[in-house]
């Protein structure tokens, strides 16, 4: 079959487990299967940890996903503004 699949999840991983304290990592992944191969990309969401039966979850801010969205935007307006700005020469 020539036929392309994507699919995205999420996943738990236990790092660390003793008597008082578990810490576990959580991620999201998306995957792209082609007739020739399989691409994965994972990034980090958050870190949990638990102890005394509370639970805690601190988020993992994605600076280079926030750097990358900046330069897209960035390119974005660029090209706009010579775009209009070869329009009003004319």
């Amino acid at each position: 079959m020539n036929t392309i699949h994507a699919a995205a999840g999420s996943d738990e991983v236990q790092l660390v487990k003793n008597e008082q304290l578990e810490v576990s990592g959580q991620a999201e992944s998306y995957t792209v299967e082609f007739p020739y191969g399989k691409a994965v990309w994972n990034r980090p969401t958050a870190v949990v940890v638990a102890q005394n039966g509370q639970s805690f979850s601190y988020p993992i801010v994605d600076v280079t996903r926030i750097f990358q969205l900046a330069i897209w935007v960035i390119a974005a307006a660029a090209v706009l503004i010579i775009w209009r700005s070869g329009q009003k020469e004319k």
